[in-house]
């Protein structure tokens, strides 16, 4: 069975809002109560369709905030790089900071973050799904 697109209210993310009893509430999480009772303490509700606005019990499950996560970066969800909300960088500042070999000190001012961000980049601390795009000489 196909999912079932909640028809009311939507969230910026897509997610169906619900109201029952003067509680407003994601439309998911009803939609479980009503097929399968109370949502223990401290569980959520997760998508196995990866649609937000699915109530179609069948594609429901339970898990904790761990679950919720891993289940996102198993999905390819995370935001990372640029889209992360503090990012300062692009990612074609960081092929250009991969290649410079001037100091890190330096790097650091042209692109207003700080050296240790540089540092970070370099070693493959940070935006590592970056570095296999780049062609190192043998």
């Amino acid at each position: 069975m196909g999912c079932s697109e909640y028809q009311g209210y939507r969230t910026s993310k897509g997610y169906g809002l619900r109201s029952r009893n003067g509680k407003i509430n994601g439309a998911h999480r009803h939609a479980w109560e009503e097929a399968y009772g109370p949502i223990p303490e401290s569980m959520q509700v997760l998508h196995r369709c990866d649609n937000r606005a699915c109530v179609n019990p069948r594609h429901l499950f339970l898990g904790t905030n761990a679950d919720n996560m891993e289940d996102r970066n198993t999905k390819g969800r995370q935001a990372k790089g640029e889209r992360m909300g503090a990012s300062k960088l692009t990612e074609a500042d960081v092929l250009e900071i991969f290649e410079d070999r001037r100091p890190l000190r330096a790097i650091a001012g042209d692109y207003g973050v700080s050296h240790k961000t540089i540092f970070n980049i370099k070693k493959g601390l940070t935006w590592t799904y970056l570095r296999s795009t780049i062609s190192r000489p043998s």
